[in-house]
């Protein structure tokens, strides 16, 4: 993403700051003026863009903050109200000798699994993780509070089970681990991308995590696929209402676009109540490849670096929005957690807000820098 898109998005998202934001702001230009003077020096333009981006992230991050803290609020930057009443609380507690852990909050929208749990020190007198004065977030780098190494206790495997079935963690999925006023509180929001592994659950599900005291891997047991079966201890299983795939809409638009050479359609479009998914499927010809190597002077040698089909569309996929038949985006998504999020040689995923109306044409189209708007001539069909 250039810097010139980025200044345009945060211009036109960041809200009103919050009062904490203003204050640690006010805080700050204040240190600033007692300093001694220095000689002036110039800053490069690219500096500059850096410097008003910095306080423009950290703006629209303390609102971030500031919102509902709910699992689903927590990755959607609070884009869908409407889901609220998907998510389950309070679904399974256990207690040990020096900690406390709860599984506060599961949901399910017919692609993504979203838990949040809760893990509380009874001997802690302060609170765990950094404070950040400007996005008042206390951010952890650790996944264990001191509570938890007392009692050998932790999440102590990949994956998770699902009906007694051995899942990985799949591409995308994303952890967070945050402190809280609250003395000895750490909070864990996970989101699952299931659809990465072709799971869609539905009905009533048994969800086992493999979080509890640490269990040798040498007890494990396996089944015929050679998958491990759930444990009877260390771990928390909770009951799950995934019936919201009931209600997902899921498209195969197919209508086919050539972008510089590059054939390109959105595969797939799945519509939840939380996000609007887009798969977007590209074939690059040898002859396309061949010519785009040959531009920036052959192939390097070291294999890690070597040009591939994605790098042809890599630029077109992270400038796409979704946008209606005049070029005019349908949301002010925030630039940190809508867009592109995964890349193939062959596939790209995109997620966006939750949509409850839709235009007449649906497009996915990159940004125009000479115009600011969007590039139709370059765009894809979506419905």
């Amino acid at each position: 993403m250039t810097e010139l898109r980025f200044a345009r998005i945060m211009k036109n998202n960041a809200p009103e700051p919050t009062p904490a934001f203003q204050s640690a702001m006010e805080q700050a230009l204040d240190r600033i003026a007692r300093e001694p003077a220095r000689a002036p020096r110039r800053l490069t333009r690219r500096q500059m863009v850096a410097v008003v981006l910095a306080a423009l992230l950290m703006l629209s991050v303390a609102v971030a903050a500031a919102l509902g803290r709910n699992v689903i609020d927590f990755f959607t930057m609070g884009t869908a109200p409407q889901s609220q009443g998907m998510i389950q609380k309070n679904l399974a507690s256990a207690s040990y000798d020096h900690c406390d852990i709860t599984i506060r909050e599961a949901a399910y929208d017919g692609m993504t699994l979203y838990i949040l749990y809760a893990v509380q020190d009874r001997d802690a007198v302060e609170s765990l993780g950094t404070l950040d004065p400007y996005t008042g977030e206390r951010y952890m780098e650790a996944s264990l509070t001191p509570g938890m190494e007392a009692d050998n206790v932790s999440w102590w495997r990949d994956g998770l089970w699902i009906d007694g079935v051995d899942t990985d963690v799949p591409g995308m999925s994303r952890w967070e681990y945050r402190g809280t006023d609250t003395p000895g509180e750490m909070l864990c929001y996970q989101l699952w991308r299931l659809d990465q592994l072709e799971v869609y659950l539905s009905g009533s599900v048994e969800i086992t995590l493999p979080l509890g005291e640490r269990q040798p891997y040498e007890s494990l047991t396996y089944d015929q696929q050679r998958r491990t079966l759930a444990p009877e201890e260390g771990v928390m299983t909770f009951t799950l209402d995934a019936s919201a795939r009931d209600s997902v809409t899921v498209e195969h638009p197919g209508y086919r676009r050539e972008i510089g050479g590059v054939t390109a359609w959105v595969s797939e479009a799945v519509y939840t109540p939380v996000q609007t998914y887009l798969t977007v499927t590209y074939q690059v010809p040898q002859e396309v490849l061949d010519a785009y190597i040959a531009q920036r002077g052959g192939q390097p040698e070291e294999e890690t670096m070597q040009y591939m089909p994605m790098d042809l569309m890599t630029g077109w996929l992270y400038d796409a929005a979704l946008v209606d038949g005049a070029g005019t985006p349908l949301q002010n998504p925030t630039v940190f957690v809508y867009g592109c999020e995964g890349i193939s040689n062959t596939q790209a995923w995109f997620t966006f807000p939750a949509m409850t109306e839709f235009p007449s044409e649906l497009y996915l189209a990159p940004m125009d820098y000479a115009t600011g708007g969007y590039n139709l001539a370059k765009s894809i069909r979506v419905r």
